[in-house]
Order: C-alpha cells, then structure tokens, then sequence
C-alpha cells in the first residue's frame, strides 16, 4: 500500500508555472523523491512544462525549495483553481510545496 500524498500540479491561465503541493504542512524530510515526483505531476501539461518545471530547480536541492504555504482552493466552469492566500483567509488550506511564483 502506498501512503505517499499526491502531488498537485497548477499553472496559471497563461501556461506559467504556479505551484506543485500536497495538503498539509508536512515534515520536507517525508519527500525524498519530491523533484521527480513534482516533475511527474506536471506531465499532464505536456513535455515543455515538464522540462520548465527540471529546469527550474536549476540544480538546487529539492529541500531547499520546499516550504509551507497556504492556498485557496475555488472552483471554476474550467476546474479547480488554486489561490496564494494566508493563513485565517476564507477557504484557505496548508500546504508544503514549491511555489513557482
């Protein structure tokens, strides 16, 4: 059985890259594949963000790129959405991520 959380992959409405995460503020130690994990999720947006998202980490260690943050999940006609937000705002949830933005 594999426990590992899923990685959700994001981009902006104009194809920018905007954040891969799991829920929850989770110890970095936990994600020992998290670049090519990251770059996994990213593949359903096809090989060029794929490739944006290696290049991006530009050779430096994963954990030193993985943080806490918060986001605010909404719902579109287009899907799910996922907003930057603090902690206490409306609808925002933890997570540990890469920020892109």
């Amino acid at each position: 059985m594999n426990d590992a959380p899923k990685w959700t992959a994001a981009i902006t409405e104009d194809g920018d890259l905007h954040s891969a995460f799991v829920e929850g503020h989770l110890d970095f130690a936990g994600f020992p594949n998290a670049a090519a994990e990251i770059v996994e999720a990213f593949a359903e947006f096809g090989p060029d963000i794929s490739e944006a998202v290696s290049e991006s980490f530009d050779g430096e260690p994963i954990h030193k790129q993985l943080c806490h943050f918060w986001l605010r999940p909404e719902q579109t006609e287009d899907g799910e959405k996922h907003f930057f937000a603090r902690e206490g705002d409306a609808g925002a949830v933890p997570v540990t991520g890469v920020r892109f933005m």
